[in-house]
């Protein structure tokens, strides 16, 4: 399932360059018929998978999806019929049309509530579902007409008789995801009962009662109502649960970085003793879990906070990247020559400071503060330059220590944090680093850096060469054989929130090296990216490599995914 999840995730970022492609080739216009043409890189990305036999569970089924669990979330219509949850591309009801029994009535395996009829009705675990037929699905949603017993109406009604369950998925509003929707899988329901009735619109419709089966855990949805449901509404710091300090960042973020343990009474170093909440702090919100006062007066900061990268004694930085005289006035143009072709990130339009790259890079090359580009540090070809755009929290783990989450919906392929640290010369012996498996070669003798080295917070400074880079042509990136490591950005005494993102076999985010400022590819700024799109107070995390776990970990990881190379065997004491 994972793996199908990131295939796709893959695919649809292909295809959003292809769409983009065709869309700017024509100006927007069919060449046939003049019409405004609509760019579908999610149907275009179920093709190939498709196409490329990689989508899964095929075999149309009633009762739970191997693989999906209650309240798994999908954020386009076209992933949920790639991974086999729910076929039709738009229609509401997915049915076996002709069951391989003899004799047995077509039925129903899957609805989607979408809030797409006037005469629905949700109150959660009852759902009134309206039958599918006679809307104006495209337009103003108001039924025009009336509905009739067949297809997916009468499928339903063969539920009743076989007593047979269907799965239902909620759509609920999010603003941040790409499709602005999320769609929570709620489990499975009873069809007890159908009627016809005179709807709102005064048209004859098939109304039919559902019932959600006991024992399924809790609802995660929103009940969907007519014209949808927005998500709920961000929370506010006060009022999170576990919540000890407002702000590890202490301004020097965009957004504040919440700290949050409700299982012992670990502090963050970063935390400034006077920042830690009290009882009185809270202004009589509730909360689950209080740091004492004991904890309190014995904590020691031992973290400095920076939110961009710091060079040691005796490195230079690199003189900055400007703009060639042959690409005078027009920086995009020559971001998009760095990038091989293709610009760096897709334009969201709506989401604002929301970032996605077009594709992974072994380095990706962003507009610089000294191109002179008149859109500033708000660029829509940077993502870093403005920082982190998520409001993230520290929390502490049951099993792991300190891990890092958000608060927010995050897109596939945008931009997340950037990893801050202090540049120093890559030291001897080789170690392995987060993120690459890789040990750092011997440039210096230099005593007092080997002496903070510390690889367990430390990145190698180097591009990256994912699988997935194989084919990309970049005119400023030497050959795979020369790359070099000359400097780890180590995060042991100084760093930010980054520095607390645990491994994980199955990860939701990748290493990115980005360049912006200059070009010195062993001094880039070491960025995450969201490989998939992850759900709000998911945890973040990234693959560290199979040498780092060997060498750091006795070879035993601590993720516990099903995707894991390892049990859990040993307490993981990141602090």
């Amino acid at each position: 399932m994972a793996r199908a999840k990131a295939q796709y995730n893959k695919k649809y970022r292909e295809a959003r360059v292809t769409e983009d492609a065709r869309y700017a080739a024509t100006g927007g216009k069919d060449p046939a018929t003049g019409k405004n043409l609509s760019r579908r890189p999610d149907t275009l990305a179920r093709k190939l998978m498709d196409a490329a036999q990689k989508s899964i569970n095929r075999q149309p089924t009633a009762g739970h999806v191997p693989g999906i669990a209650i309240s798994d979330r999908f954020y386009l219509r076209a992933e949920m019929g790639v991974l086999g949850m729910h076929y039709p591309p738009l229609g509401g009801i997915d049915y076996i049309a002709k069951p391989s029994v003899p004799g047995c009535p077509k039925y129903a395996t899957s609805i989607v509530a979408a809030g797409g009829y006037e005469d629905d009705r949700d109150d959660g675990h009852e759902l009134v579902y309206t039958g599918q037929g006679g809307n104006d699905l495209l337009g103003n949603r108001k039924q025009q007409g009336e509905q009739k017993l067949v297809l997916g109406n009468l499928a339903l009604v063969g539920n009743i008789q076989l007593g047979v369950p269907v799965r239902v998925t909620r759509r609920n509003e999010e603003k941040d995801a790409l499709s602005g929707y999320v769609f929570i899988y709620d489990g499975l329901y009873d069809v007890v009962k159908y009627w016809l009735a005179n709807g709102v619109g005064g048209h004859a419709v098939y109304k039919y009662l559902l019932r959600r089966r006991p024992n399924q855990g809790e609802l995660a949805t929103c009940r969907v109502e007519f014209g949808g449901r927005s998500a709920p509404k961000g929370m506010s710091a006060l009022t999170r649960h576990g919540v000890f300090d407002l702000d590890l960042s202490c301004g020097k973020e965009p957004k504040p970085i919440v700290a949050v343990n409700e299982v012992n009474e670990a502090i963050v170093p970063f935390s400034e003793r006077g920042n830690i909440l009290r009882e009185p702090d809270m202004k009589g919100n509730p909360l689950t879990h209080l740091i004492s006062d004991s904890a309190r007066e014995a904590h020691q900061k031992s973290l400095e906070y920076i939110s961009t990268s710091i060079m040691a004694e005796g490195l230079t930085a690199p003189p900055p990247a400007l703009l060639p005289a042959k690409f005078k006035g027009r920086p995009h143009a020559y971001v998009q020559y760095l990038n091989g072709g293709l610009f760096p990130y897709h334009d969201l339009g709506s989401k604002g400071s929301i970032r996605q790259a077009r594709r992974v890079q072994p380095v990706l090359y962003e507009c610089g503060p000294h191109f002179g580009c008149a859109e500033g540090h708000n660029c829509s070809q940077a993502a870093t330059l403005m920082g982190c755009p998520y409001r993230l929290e520290v929390f502490q783990t049951p099993n792991k220590g300190w891990g890092l989450r958000s608060w927010d919906l995050i897109p596939t392929g945008a931009f997340v944090i950037m990893y801050t640290g202090r540049y120093i010369r890559a030291t001897h012996p080789p170690l392995a680093c987060p993120g690459t498996g890789a040990g750092e070669e011997d440039s210096s003798d230099d005593k007092a850096q080997d002496e903070r080295h510390d690889d367990e917070y430390n990145f190698d400074i180097l591009p990256r060469p994912y699988a997935d880079c194989e084919n990309v042509k970049l005119p400023l990136l030497q050959p795979e054989s020369s790359w070099e490591v000359k400097c780890v950005l180590d995060a042991k005494h100084e760093g930010n929130a980054a520095r607390f993102i645990n491994h994980s076999c199955d990860p939701n985010l990748y290493v990115q090296p980005v360049l912006s400022s200059h070009h010195d590819h062993t001094l880039h700024q070491v960025c995450l990216f969201a490989s998939q799109t992850i759900a709000p107070l998911s945890e973040l995390t990234f693959d560290y490599g199979m040498e780092y776990i060997q060498t750091n970990l006795d070879g035993r990881c601590h993720c516990g995914t099903a995707a894991c190379v390892g049990k859990l065997s040993a307490v993981n004491t990141r602090c």
